[in-house]
């Protein structure tokens, strides 16, 4: 007889990271000052091997997160995210270009103060339902970033772990094939 389970849980605006309280105003300014970084030291990789450039741009969005386990059968599981964030992000990400970072309204109404923006609207501004994002220009006022120590796996974590990863992915950890296993197709 297979069992299945659903476990459901929301996640609040208030988290324990580490051993401190985190709120939305700290990962959302700590998320919106790491995506300017990364554009900034990261946002274009050209190739010197094949002829191709790769760009990227990001959004970013806030509010509630409902994340649900679903599975159980054959110790299978599968990890499912809902929320408005993600409605907010593809509003946030077709506003973007290569380049860009851009908030939603809901991320800008909690950072506003901490950094520069210029407001896009969407195209159908007339339209009542008409979306509204705010591309990043610069930080004004960056929290300092620190070094966190990375936490310890404990050995009693990894079976817990391996009912979320597919069957392809496992044979290849059980056989210890832990190398980048990547290629390039010529067409």
């Amino acid at each position: 007889m297979s069992r299945c389970f659903i476990s459901s849980f929301r996640i609040p605006f208030e988290f324990r990271s580490h051993d401190r309280v985190c709120c939305p105003l700290g990962a959302v300014h700590r998320a919106t000052q790491c995506a300017l970084e990364i554009q900034s030291n990261h946002g274009q990789y050209t190739s010197t091997e094949v002829d191709f450039a790769l760009s990227c741009h990001i959004g970013i969005s806030a509010g509630t997160v409902h994340a649900i386990h679903v599975g159980g059968v054959d110790g299978r599981w599968e990890f499912l995210v809902a929320g408005d964030p993600f409605r907010q992000l593809e509003s946030a990400v077709d506003a973007g270009k290569s380049g860009d970072v851009v908030v939603s309204r809901e991320a800008y109404a909690i950072v506003k103060s901490f950094f520069q923006f210029t407001k896009i609207e969407s195209e159908a501004s007339q339209d009542k339902d008409a979306t509204v994002d705010y591309l990043v220009l610069k930080c004004t006022d960056p929290i300092k970033q620190r070094q966190g120590a990375p936490l310890p796996l404990e050995a009693i974590i990894e079976p817990a772990l391996r009912g979320y990863l597919s069957r392809g992915v496992l044979a290849r950890l059980d056989a210890k094939q832990t190398q980048w296993l990547g290629y390039v197709s010529e067409r």
